[in-house]
């Protein structure tokens, strides 16, 4: 009670000498007041503009985030499309083989090509499911070999390559010898038997003669060396293996 009778006295007061003192009360008291007023405007427009960067930053956040997923899926759409593209270039090299009609090809993937020290392989796409049977030739567009089913699962089948050092093929060159491919890890093929009197030269290719049950004139690869040991009667002939040079997991299967 005695509190709120002081604080009557004050307002009368200053109302008083508001009254008859010309607003010189109202003055000292503005003057009182205008350095915190200051003081705090100053604050408030800093907490305005930490708060404004602080939601301007999600923004640009979530900006930064809608941008990435957008890029993610331009990725996609250009993988999808690049895949096309090269899907596309393989059918047209073996639809401009003149023999295209003769085979019934089946289109396709091949992935995790292995290269160990006693064998080389791949997988493709298709197994038990599509029909597929042990021995069948997996080709690049253009005719090009890349191997033959070597065990068959239900979606999927392992082949090997024609590097595997199991791998042995009837082949023929291009002026015409019969000669036998041999799969070398390191050096891609090698070819056996070949007499020092034969004429076989450098990058002269190699095809499969279809003496062996696979298609003929399907391209190994091309003579990249030979080689001249003293006192053998044999040749040694390094062979380039053409699917090498073909980047690409489309590729067919000759049914």
């Amino acid at each position: 009670m005695k509190n709120l009778a002081i604080t009557a006295i004050i307002v009368f007061a200053l109302i008083l000498g508001n009254f008859f003192g010309g607003g010189a009360v109202k003055n000292s008291f503005l003057s009182l007041t205008e350095k915190p007023s200051i003081f705090l405007s100053g604050k408030l427009f800093e907490i305005k503009i930490f708060l404004k960067s602080v939601f301007d930053y999600s923004s640009i956040i979530n900006e930064n985030k809608n941008l990435y997923a957008e890029n993610y899926k331009l990725l996609i759409r250009l993988a999808e499309i690049n895949s096309i593209s090269d899907r596309y270039e393989q059918i047209k090299k073996q639809l401009s083989l003149n023999d295209r009609s003769s085979k019934k090809l089946e289109p396709v993937n091949v992935f995790l090509f292995s290269y160990d020290p006693d064998r080389a392989g791949a997988f493709i796409d298709k197994g038990a499911d599509e029909g597929i049977s042990i021995g069948q030739a997996v080709i690049y567009g253009g005719n090009i070999l890349i191997g033959t089913v070597e065990e068959i699962f239900q979606s999927y089948s392992r082949i090997s390559l024609v590097t595997d050092p199991r791998t042995q093929i009837n082949a023929k060159t291009s002026s015409g010898s019969f000669v036998l491919a041999k799969g070398s890890i390191n050096d891609g093929i090698l070819l056996d038997f070949v007499a020092k009197d034969e004429e076989i030269t450098e990058g002269e290719y190699i095809f499969t003669s279809g003496l062996d049950g696979l298609s003929e004139n399907l391209l190994i690869g091309k003579v990249k060396k030979i080689g001249l040991n003293e006192g053998s009667l044999f040749k040694k002939i390094f062979i380039a293996p053409a699917f090498k040079e073909v980047n690409s997991s489309h590729a067919f299967l000759i049914k």
